[in-house]
């Protein structure tokens, strides 16, 4: 119980991270909806970047606590990688970068399905698994809708989409808190008792 308990403190605030990181590209993408693609596609590595550093991470804490570790450790190896890419092709088109958001929600939708019903120390994980199932989703609708179609609302569709699964991160950071906090209540329920006095 007591090593269960370590493991949902570790990733507690590094999922806490992520869901602000996500929240934060969402509204600067919704902010400056019209911008160049320039700006896009480094606003875009910027958020891979980071949420890649926070999951190996999260891998290299999993790993020195004996838990799998290679979920999170692809899922950044694949969030870097695209941001290389994004930094690397300045001029990409609009195409292309729906491409990559969408590559990067299916990934990540996978990985985040996959750690929800394989990792024994998950807590949430239906939580988790449903945060993975809507980015899933929202990878294959972005390659449904054609750039074509309308360039903004797809612009403001990703904004949209990370505001969403940057917020379902948060409630999941909370509930694992709040789930840390019952199993230190019983495991030390004498700080919580008040003493009788006859």
């Amino acid at each position: 119980m007591e090593n269960l308990q370590k493991t949902a403190t570790r990733l507690t605030w590094l999922t806490a991270l992520r869901g602000l990181v996500a929240i934060a590209f969402g509204i600067l993408v919704l902010a400056e909806p019209a911008a160049g693609m320039v700006i896009l596609l480094v606003l875009f590595g910027i958020y891979a970047a980071v949420d890649g550093i926070l999951s190996i991470g999260l891998a290299v804490r999993e790993g020195r606590a004996g838990q799998r570790w290679g979920f999170w450790l692809f899922e950044g190896l694949v969030d870097i990688a695209l941001a290389v890419l994004a930094f690397a092709q300045p001029y990409l088109t609009l195409t292309a970068l729906v491409w990559l958001v969408a590559i990067r929600a299916i990934l990540v939708g996978i990985f985040s399905m996959s750690a929800a019903f394989s990792l024994p120390a998950m807590e949430n994980r239906w939580l988790t698994g449903i945060t993975g199932a809507v980015s899933a989703v929202f990878g294959v609708l972005l390659f449904a809708i054609s750039p074509s179609q309308g360039a903004l609302a797809l612009i403001w569709l990703i904004g949209v989409f990370a505001i969403v699964i940057g917020t379902m991160l948060l409630v999941l950071a909370i509930s694992a808190g709040v789930e840390k906090h019952r199993v230190e209540t019983e495991l030390h329920p004498h700080v919580t008792q008040t003493p009788q006095h006859a």
